[in-house]
């Protein structure tokens, strides 16, 4: 009885939030995001589990997608799977970046997370939060998409398939608008 309560418990914890993203749509900005659309994305340097370096000031003229998620988050792995099915393995990538960065992971972690689900998208560690917090001070999984031109096209939560479409949408007409 005492692990029925937990599980209702657990499950409306989770639910409940994931539905109030839902309900917020793909494009809002919650009040937990510390730059919201229109705004220039902070900029970063980070090195993937693979070796490649990704710096965000020398990426301007490219569309890139940033994920912040962790491990240890259920409704992130439910997106991941999403990202490399919809997103990675379905667009060119000679214009588009993408990394997800572990928040509260190191490299090592990152790596073997990568191989141990998969994975071919890159991964990178992020284990002071470093940036993650010039983006949001709360809340994962969390994706930005920066535009060409360095500012934020979209910066949303969420973990819906209809929330991942409108990744990919939005991807496709940055790449599109070239």
């Amino acid at each position: 009885m005492i692990a029925k309560t937990f599980i209702a418990r657990t499950c409306r914890l989770l639910i409940v939030p994931l539905a109030l993203v839902a309900l917020c749509g793909a494009k809002s900005t919650d009040k937990h995001s510390l730059v919201g659309v229109g705004d220039p994305a902070p900029a970063f340097s980070v090195t993937t589990t693979d070796g490649v370096g990704i710096d965000t000031e020398a990426l301007k003229g490219k569309v890139i997608l940033v994920n912040f998620f962790a491990t240890w988050c259920p409704p992130c792995m439910v997106k991941l799977p999403q990202l490399e099915k919809n997103i990675y393995q379905q667009i060119d990538h000679e214009d588009l970046v993408m990394v997800n960065l572990g928040r509260e992971h190191n490299s090592d972690e990152m790596a073997e997370f990568k191989e141990e689900h998969g994975y071919s998208m890159p991964f990178a560690a992020d284990p002071d939060r470093a940036i993650y917090s010039q983006y949001a001070d709360l809340m994962i999984p969390r994706s930005v998409i920066i535009g060409r031109d360095g500012s934020v096209v979209v910066h949303q939560l969420g973990v819906t398939s209809k929330e991942v479409e409108h990744l990919k949408q939005v991807i496709q007409q940055q790449l599109d608008a070239s």
